[in-house]
Parts: C-alpha cells; sequence; structure tokens
C-alpha cells in the first residue's frame, strides 16, 4: 500500500505539472527506482515551468484550493520516515527532483 502510495503521489503530481507545459517537447518525467549499496533510491524528476515557494523543505501547492491540496508531499514524507528513510527536494534549472532513500 506504501508503495503505490508512493508512486501515484509523486507521477500525479509530475503528470498534472507536465501538463501544464505548453510545449510537449518540454512534457520530460524520470522515473528511477534503483538498489544501490545497502539503499533503495526512488527518484523522480520532472520538468516544470511552475514558480515553486518552499515552505521548510516542501514546496507549497500549486493548485487554486490550498485547503484540500499539499498532502502529497507530506505522506512521501511519511513513508519515508516509517521506514527510516529521508526524503529530499530541490528545483534546480526548472528541474523539479525529489529522491527518497530506504535502507534495505
Amino acid at each position: 500500500m506504501d508503495l503505490c502510495s508512493l508512486l501515484g503521489n509523486t507521477l500525479d503530481n509530475a503528470i498534472e505539472s507536465a501538463l501544464t507545459i505548453s510545449k510537449t517537447e518540454k512534457r520530460l518525467i524520470n522515473l528511477r527506482i534503483s538498489k544501490k549499496n545497502d539503499f533503495i533510491l526512488f527518484s523522480l524528476e520532472n520538468y516544470t515551468e511552475n514558480d515553486l515557494i518552499f515552505n521548510d523543505k516542501f514546496p507549497l501547492t500549486t493548485k487554486k484550493n490550498k485547503n484540500v491540496h499539499g498532502y502529497g508531499l507530506k505522506s512521501i514524507d511519511y513513508i519515508a520516515r516509517k521506514y527510516n528513510g529521508s526524503v529530499t527536494i530541490n528545483l534546480d534549472d526548472n528541474w523539479f527532483k525529489l529522491k527518497v532513500l530506504f535502507p534495505v
């Protein structure tokens, strides 16, 4: 269930962001899940033209109804911590980058 939530939330956000980009060739999403030493690395990157404002370590929701949105990344963080993992989120040259690291 947690894996489905992790995949669902991250892909939903990436797809929704990609659909706001007018040039279809810029609608790019890169998802990788790999094992590195004693860790599982879940990495999702998507190109974005949204201006993101970060509050603490999470970007604020870009959706209009802010009362019912903005919980997806918090649930991803909850899942990571549940399995002794960590989440890193940043924006680098229009690339939204989310990395979740889990110990094996």
